[in-house]
């Protein structure tokens, strides 16, 4: 892995708040969700720069989380829409629209944790770890992610 300084020569110091409360097992405290906020952001930012300095794998899995965090706000408000999207990103791959590169997938525990991170609730990925609905694509899921720029792709079969 290359040097956090080489990839981010600007950034010296990453401070991260501490808790509000002494309650144990408060991970919703603002905080906590701030702390977690913070550490995935800097995810996105060292893949990011890794990717633009040749030295990722090169394929859409960045954009595609990139356009799954526009939808947070959405998967707060709306817990039904939180599992739909769940359920499409499990057993499924997902393909910019035009794009000739390999479709990205996930894990269903990976799933789990991006959308238990896009509900800002403080929850993880048993919060939506095999809930149901893995491999089914809603119409409403569909249609947003095809806002995005994105169309999903069936495994082939066997």
């Amino acid at each position: 892995m290359a040097d956090i300084s080489t990839i981010l020569p600007s950034v010296s110091t990453i401070v991260l708040p501490t808790r509000t409360t002494n309650e144990p097992g408060d991970l919703g405290s603002p905080a906590s969700i701030i702390a977690d906020n913070t550490l995935h952001s800097l995810h996105f930012t060292l893949n990011s720069a890794t990717q633009r300095r040749g030295m990722g794998a090169g394929n859409d899995f960045e954009t595609f989380e990139i356009a799954l965090q526009t939808l947070s706000e959405r998967v707060n408000a709306d817990e039904t829409f939180a599992r739909e999207l769940y359920g499409a990103l499990c057993n499924m791959r997902w393909c910019r629209v035009g794009s000739d590169k390999e479709p990205v997938s996930m894990t269903w525990r990976y799933a789990g944790g991006v959308v238990a991170h896009l509900a800002c609730r403080g929850g993880c990925y048993l919060d939506y770890y095999c809930a149901g609905g893995e491999g089914t694509v809603s119409e409403r899921v569909r249609a947003t992610l095809g806002e995005l720029g994105w169309e999903p792709v069936p495994w082939p079969d066997l």
